[in-house]
């Protein structure tokens, strides 16, 4: 099987800079200057969302159009950690994002510092999960990642005396 080959999502540096820029006012009404880092990070988290939901239908639909099946993978969590990073690289993008930043007066790094990790899980079947779901998306394998909201959070296993309490 070959990797993946996903469509350019910005054609170079400007364009990421006239699209970041965009989403800046549109989601503070603020230009990027008058911004704080957290708000930068939203803004370009955002800006990059944006493009991986609309691929995301466009793969969709040529999934079906195909008759492709789709994968659904359960697992009662997924440690995912941090995002932005790995959407621009498995995108092919960061070098561009990193050269606009340092055009625009920021650092890549610091904006990516910004992001908590969503922290979904404990640790080995958490990050095996989102392993299997990182090598659907790589691969191009139409596929979902399912788990299980709990209505109080995760849960904390106690076992005394050899029984659950």
């Amino acid at each position: 099987m070959t990797e993946q080959s996903w469509p350019k999502i910005f054609t170079d540096k400007d364009d990421f800079i006239r699209q970041y820029r965009q989403t800046c006012e549109r989601e503070f009404s603020k230009p990027h200057e008058e911004l704080g880092p957290q708000e930068r990070y939203y803004a370009m988290a955002s800006l990059i969302a944006d493009k991986a939901k609309a691929l995301r239908g466009d793969t969709l639909k040529q999934a079906n159009d195909k008759g492709e099946k789709t994968v659904y993978y359960f697992s009662i969590e997924f440690l995912l950690g941090p995002l932005l990073d790995n959407y621009l690289l498995n995108f092919g993008i960061r070098d561009i994002t990193k050269a606009a930043c340092k055009e625009l007066g920021m650092s890549l790094d610091e904006i990516e510092r910004c992001e908590s990790d969503p922290g979904l899980g404990n640790g080995g079947l958490g990050r095996l999960a989102a392993c299997f779901l990182d090598s659907m998306a790589a691969l191009g394998i139409n596929g979902n990642g399912n788990g299980m909201r709990y209505r109080y959070g995760l849960f904390k296993q106690a076992i005394e005396g050899g029984r659950q309490v």
